[in-house]
């Protein structure tokens, strides 16, 4: 198949030229146009025959739906047996935008443009090629994500070009999509609005207009491929390389030796490695590794680039950092895990124990320093460990108090350069024990991060010493100090033979 290409400015539409990419539309053919999200491969969504043609230039399932793109809000009530409040809501917020809304369709939508489901997924793109470009079609326009399915969505021109060529009538290039991510899809047939794939709209930003939005429970697990999907990206192989990816979580430092001893591994063998990373790591990792970018928004824009680039690089297998799965990071996760096919290595590296108290000043401090000074004197060695402390109502960066600092002085232990912390979900997250003063502070990190309770204990519970409180000696003089310190050493003596 020949294809008609053509470079287009964003700034600067070519109405003409867009007239004769509309004409391929209207004929039932194929065209491929930017998006503020990836590239799409759009044809005539009222007609089988063209909608057809979207999923042999793809190489996709037949009943994975397509996103059917308008020009003008109110072609949604042409499309949808009804439109409710909460898609109102969202239509006059996030429009033109990166939102797709799922609803129920009426009869003018073909089976093949659904995939054969009684819904349809509709959205109005804000890239002014796209719009300009649904507008002189005159037509709403399917389009799917403009690569052979499974492989990772195109973002730049280069990608449509290499991968799409001679597959489709036509493609007009419009430099690198803003987002890089394909658009949020949103379910608003049932009484709670879902999200059934994450995007650059966020769960958060959903909530504060529709108030509660739940989220698939398939969103970062493998589906099965048997069941029907509502939502486009939801079952199958997606994002996919060449090459093997592997997602490796567990600590900063841990993640990094995991990867690093990977690479090394990967290259006795005879393999090529990639790594993808962000800004602040990259000269912290071996083989050939691709910078991300230094926020979770870059990272999300360059995702797809940096997959495609590993397949340029010729590179055998790809390991990748894990990112936080808030905001843009739900949806960075939801496509790195479906590239992976949810394959994902724990990265041991070094024990890591957290000491938790209040203000991070006294009995916390002191138990970090005690167990560091234990593990050195024992048969253990201190660099498997990352021994470190902070407080649930702590300020950042006090010094220790000088009471403290002066018990632990009396023993040896040098206290002076410790600066208080404040606790952090990923701190929590991230740690392999997490030793509290008190049941107070135990029971703060169960109802508020439920899902580390296996790994939170009072230090008197985990050394087998009772579960009542450590003394406070805030605000006492040397001798209270003196006994909560020694109260302290006894428990983390035999922690010590237990770690």
């Amino acid at each position: 198949m020949d294809t008609k290409i053509e470079k287009m400015n964003c700034d600067e539409v070519d109405l003409e030229k867009i007239e004769e990419f509309a004409q391929l539309l209207k004929e039932g053919k194929t065209v491929i146009f930017p998006t503020e999200t990836v590239y799409g491969l759009g044809a005539n969504a009222l007609d089988e025959e063209a909608a057809q043609k979207i999923y042999e230039a793809k190489g996709r399932p037949n009943d994975n739906p397509l996103i059917v793109h308008i020009y003008d809000k109110k072609e949604v009530y042409n499309l949808a047996k009804e439109v409710p409040d909460t898609a109102k809501l969202i239509i006059d917020k996030f429009w033109p935008g990166p939102i797709t809304i799922i609803l129920n369709k009426k009869s003018i939508i073909p089976s093949r443009t659904s995939g054969g489901l009684d819904t349809v997924a509709i959205r109005m793109p804000s890239n002014k090629i796209a719009r300009a470009l649904i507008k002189a079609a005159g037509l709403p326009i399917a389009a799917p994500s403009a690569n052979i399915s499974g492989r990772p969505s195109p973002t730049r021109s280069e990608h449509v070009i290499n991968e799409m060529n001679g597959r489709v009538s036509g493609i007009i290039t419009g430099g690198d999509c803003n987002f890089g991510l394909e658009s949020t899809v949103l379910d608003l047939t049932s009484d709670k609005p879902m999200i059934l794939r994450p995007g650059s709209v966020t769960k958060e930003e959903l909530e504060a207009v529709l108030g509660e939005v739940l989220e698939d429970p398939t969103l970062n697990k493998k589906t099965d491929n048997n069941v029907k999907a509502k939502a486009p990206g939801m079952k199958y192989t997606h994002y996919s390389p060449n090459a093997d990816v592997y997602v490796v979580y567990g600590s900063d430092e841990g993640v990094i030796e995991k990867i690093n001893s990977l690479v090394s591994e990967d290259r006795e063998k005879g393999l090529k490695s990639g790594v993808m990373c962000m800004s602040e790591r990259v000269d912290k990792y071996d083989g050939t590794v691709v910078d991300l970018g230094e926020s979770l928004e870059e990272v999300a824009s360059n995702l797809f680039d940096a997959l495609i680039e590993m397949d340029k690089e010729n590179v055998d297998v790809v390991y990748s950092e894990i990112f936080p799965m808030e905001g843009v990071g739900q949806a960075i996760m939801n496509r790195l895990l479906k590239s992976a096919g949810y394959k994902m290595i724990r990265a041991e590296g070094k024990k890591d124990i957290l000491v938790v108290c209040s203000g991070n000043t006294c009995r916390s401090a002191i138990g970090e320093f005690l167990l560091k000074e234990e593990i050195k004197n024992s048969a253990k060695s201190l660099d498997n460990y990352y021994i470190h402390s902070a407080g649930v109502t702590a300020i950042e960066g006090l010094e220790a108090s000088e009471n403290a600092v002066s018990v632990l002085k009396e023993i040896g232990i040098e206290a002076k350069t410790h600066e208080s912390t404040v606790l952090t979900e990923k701190m929590v997250e991230d740690a392999s024990l997490i030793l509290t003063m008190t049941n107070s502070h135990k029971n703060y990190l169960l109802q508020t991060l439920p899902k580390n309770k296996d790994k939170v204990y009072t230090l008197k519970g985990f050394a087998g010493m009772g579960d009542s409180d450590v003394i406070d000696p805030f605000g006492g003089g040397i001798d209270i100090y003196r006994k909560t310190r020694t109260e302290i050493g006894d428990c983390v003596k035999k922690i010590v033979q237990k770690i």
